[in-house]
């Protein structure tokens, strides 16, 4: 470039038109989208698609439609040479951490003041004193079911899905409360899926070798005593019932 020391005329190149596109680093990038698992609306920084899938899981069925897309995207920009990706997973305001407990049967007892009906989401109970909504009842009739209350309107209570099983005036109504609460670590449907089995170390195995009403005669009822939690296989069902003495018989509430 010529120095302008003194006037006069001086020839110099100038570019004509906008300077070439410099090229930049893909290695690092940032994606926004539904996953299966995994914190909220939280950066989080991933660098392979394995860490990916352990932290926020992996692909999504057909339901999510247009919006399922973040995993193959993920996939693809590992496959293409990126190295270091932060991931925002985002969801429905309405999202909830599945969640469940094993149950204190020591609860309130009511009954049933009406017949219900199969699929119905109402009961009307004896006395609804002490019950709140998200209170989880067991129904003790010839079938057992476990219902969840939406809402109490005197002693007509409304749950939150319709009941499986008809029952009768005057069934045994528990409200249970948790002895031990568990909940997934993130929002998402995924959390339906766990299982959880809890096996007490001192629990005793008795064989039953008569049925009478509330008795039951074992062929021993060592480790067995009044208050002492059962389980009775019925079919696919188990019923959790408590002691309330034992003397040749066991005596069941």
């Amino acid at each position: 470039m010529p120095e302008y020391l003194a006037p006069g005329v001086y020839v110099e190149e100038v570019e004509i038109g906008a300077k070439p596109i410099e090229g930049v680093s893909t290695s690092t990038a940032g994606f926004v989208g539904f996953a299966e698992r995994g914190p909220l609306n939280k950066p989080t920084l991933v660098t392979s698609f394995a860490e990916y899938q352990r932290i926020f899981g992996g692909y999504l069925d057909e339901s999510y439609g247009k919006l399922r897309w973040l995993p193959y995207a993920v996939q693809g920009f590992f496959e293409n040479g990126g190295k270091r990706l932060y991931v925002i997973r985002v969801a429905s305001d309405e999202a909830k951490r599945s969640s469940g407990f094993i149950p204190n049967i020591a609860g309130k007892d009511t009954a049933l003041g009406e017949d219900a009906q199969a699929k119905s989401k109402e009961l009307t109970l004896e006395d609804t004193a002490g019950l709140e909504a998200e209170d989880v009842l067991l129904i003790k009739d010839s079938q057992y079911e476990y219902v969840k209350i939406k809402s109490i309107d005197g002693n007509k209570v409304t749950l939150t899905e319709e009941l499986k099983y008809g029952h009768k005036k005057g069934a045994s109504v528990k409200k249970l409360t948790p002895a031990v609460k568990v909940e997934a670590s993130s929002e998402g449907t995924w959390g339906n899926r766990i299982k959880i089995f809890v096996q007490p170390s001192s629990m005793g195995r008795a064989t039953v070798k008569e049925v009478d009403q509330n008795y039951l005669t074992l062929d021993t009822i060592s480790g067995i005593y009044a208050g002492s939690i059962i389980r009775l296989p019925d079919g696919n069902y188990v019923k959790v019932t408590e002691v309330i003495k034992t003397e040749n018989k066991v005596v069941l509430e």
